[in-house]
């Protein structure tokens, strides 16, 4: 005490007595000082506690803190396109799919999606991203079945969602089958009933190969094209094949692509019920023939 005023020196409880000056009276008080609290700074730990898949899907590979790439694989079955994930961090959690901010669920398109879970700690600064790329894979109704040993990819844009393919990789039982890489998959024999087929499509403007849900294929006869026009006879075994004008663009032309996308043959659409393609100088093998936007498979024999 000085000059009547009290200073606390540290923590702890004193009894403070007074006397006047003729020592008549006096009187007591207790001061309880208590230690001051700093409190810690905010955390700057920004690593995600959980990261939990609600909807259907398999991560990869199993989630950890210290692990920041993932890929998320939706199932064939009812080709969802529902994605709910939650995660849980000490700080915040933002979803973001190319930089953009989203809440959950959100709905994915077929082929990837790139999905940013960016936890934010405690300090407001410190962040850390998990980079999850989302596959929703191609309906197994993208292969069609044209002859009994010949699989194809459905190249018409109008009935294929509107996709432009630009790389092929043919899978049997989930297993790449080596230098099957064209948009056709010719087989030596019939299929078995007991594997399945499927291919891995790299999309135009897509650097990363999405697959198509694999099916099993029967032995058949013939199996017609649904996805576009028609031509007749087909295969072809006399070097020229008929297609109805009915089905060709007014005034337009029929283009034949080889499978690795070669424009070998152009033909004017003829006046008539009927355009008939020469092909007799295109060697034998199976062949794109396109007329406006609509395409379909032939096999020249």
């Amino acid at each position: 005490m000085s000059n009547g005023v009290v200073i606390a020196e540290g923590a702890g409880t004193a009894t403070i007595t007074v006397t006047t000056d003729d020592g008549n009276h006096t009187a007591t008080c207790t001061v309880t000082v208590n230690a001051v609290v700093v409190p810690p700074p905010p955390s700057n730990d920004a690593d995600l506690q959980n990261l939990t898949v609600v909807s259907t899907g398999t991560l990869s590979p199993t989630f950890d803190p210290n692990i920041t790439d993932y890929t998320l694989t939706l199932p064939c079955a009812g080709n969802d396109s529902s994605v709910n994930i939650i995660a849980t961090a000490p700080g915040t959690v933002k979803y973001l799919v190319n930089d953009s901010e989203r809440t959950m669920p959100i709905v994915v398109r077929i082929g990837t999606t790139p999905l940013v879970v960016r936890s934010i700690a405690a300090d407001g600064t410190t962040k850390k991203d998990y980079n999850i790329r989302i596959i929703r894979p191609f309906p197994a109704s993208v292969i069609v079945q044209y002859w009994n040993n010949i699989l194809a990819v459905n190249l018409n844009e109008e009935t294929n969602g509107g996709h432009t393919f630009t790389a092929f990789q043919w899978q049997r039982n989930d297993v790449d089958i080596a230098g099957e890489t064209d948009a056709y998959l010719h087989l030596t024999t019939a299929p078995l009933s007991t594997d399945r087929y499927g291919v891995a499509l790299t999309v135009e403007g897509q650097p990363q190969a999405v697959p198509a849900c694999p099916q099993q294929f029967v032995a058949v006869t013939r199996v017609s094209s649904t996805a576009g026009i028609k031509v007749y006879p087909n295969p072809v075994v006399n070097g020229r094949f008929t297609i109805d004008n009915a089905q060709l663009p007014v005034g337009g032309k029929v283009e034949i692509y080889n499978m690795n996308g070669g424009l070998v043959g152009v033909h004017a659409v003829s006046d008539g019920v009927s355009t008939v393609v020469n092909v007799q100088d295109i060697p034998a093998g199976i062949y794109v023939v396109r007329a406006g936007k609509q395409s379909t498979l032939i096999s020249i024999e």
